[in-house]
């Protein structure tokens, strides 16, 4: 998640807290005296507990609880998307098939093929993971991992922005499907962290022009609370 900001950002802020370190040990560079420590100690000690601070909030789960503190945050920063999401994907493949395997077949446009998914996201400020799978079973898939995640902030009145590449493994083969494949999905995101939306597109079984597109919709289970 650090990417969000950009490597600008960074060497900025490392500056100004370098910055504001600097100018805390001075002013406080009198109470060290007053109370007989000695200053490298104190100093040393000082620099130390920011550096726990800082370390905690970006290399364990401790940021989870600050956002879910101050919510401002989803949309200052960036929305916490980590636990389970029920996920619907709206499939263009009954058009695909009739437009090409069934072409010669007369029948009204057939409607898009909905499925129930379940994905589970794992967030930490150096790295964002999604697996997904059918708990229905009621799919070919298996099992769904994401390759690279690519957060985008919100900006100029737009929502945050979630852009990944993902393998998919499956269980049934079709002659028409393929075991693996590999797929891209760009989603806009609500910056309360609740809802995910957007498109989907693979290279499923491309070698016979059937690769498909859908849209895809995740929502939060309710019976799954935060934390």
């Amino acid at each position: 998640m650090f990417k969000i900001f950009g490597l600008r950002v960074w060497i900025g802020a490392v500056a100004y807290l370098t910055v504001a370190v600097s100018l805390g040990l001075w002013g406080l560079s009198a109470a060290l005296v007053q109370f007989d420590i000695n200053f490298a100690v104190g100093a040393a000690l000082i620099v130390s507990v920011v550096q726990l601070v800082i370390a905690s909030l970006l290399l364990t789960p401790l940021w989870r609880k600050v956002w879910k503190k101050f919510p401002i945050l989803n949309r200052l920063v960036f929305p916490d998307l980590s636990g389970v999401w029920d996920v619907e994907v709206c499939s263009n493949w009954p058009r695909l098939k009739k437009a090409i395997l069934d072409k010669d077949i007369i029948s009204p446009e057939p409607e898009l093929e909905v499925n129930s998914l379940r994905a589970e996201v794992e967030q930490t400020w150096g790295h964002i993971h999604m697996r997904m799978w059918n708990p229905a079973a009621t799919t070919p898939i298996r099992d769904s991992n994401t390759l690279i995640v690519e957060p985008i902030r919100g900006q100029r009145g737009r929502w945050p922005r979630l852009i990944y590449v993902f393998e998919q493994q499956n269980d049934q083969i079709a002659d028409t499907d393929e075991q693996m494949f590999f797929g891209s999905v760009l989603l806009d995101v609500n910056p309360d962290g609740s809802e995910m939306s957007g498109c989907m597109w693979s290279n499923r079984s491309w070698q016979q022009g059937l690769n498909t597109g859908a849209a895809v919709r995740f929502t939060r289970p309710a019976e799954i609370e935060l934390g």
